[in-house]
């Protein structure tokens, strides 16, 4: 199993700590949430290539909240960075989280 485990529960407790602030609103945080949650498990479960998708669009989604202003970006900062360093290192380690690969493809 890859060793980033604890980025990815990391990358949840950083968007549930927006949550907490009461940074963003509900709604807007309970997707970036629902997508970091579904990434952990998967991850947890061992299905890698899913688990990145849902950490690319935690980043989809907070650097939109980022774009419109409706969160500040070094609050976001953080989010995006953890979430830059799960799909780099999986990039590197040749699996499927490469945005830039064809996640049908096998190895």
């Amino acid at each position: 199993m890859p060793s980033e485990e604890p980025t990815v529960a990391r990358l949840e407790v950083l968007v549930q700590r927006l949550l907490d602030a009461e940074l963003l609103m509900d709604a807007q945080c309970a997707a970036i949430l629902d997508e970091a949650s579904a990434a952990r498990r998967l991850w947890e479960g061992g299905q890698f290539a899913e688990a990145c998708r849902h950490v690319e669009r935690v980043v989809l989604f907070t650097d939109a909240l980022v774009r419109t202003g409706a969160l500040v970006p070094a609050d976001g900062r953080g989010v995006i960075e953890t979430a830059s360093v799960i799909l780099q290192a999986q990039a590197d380690a040749k699996s499927h989280c490469s945005p830039q690969k064809d996640s049908r493809k096998t190895l």
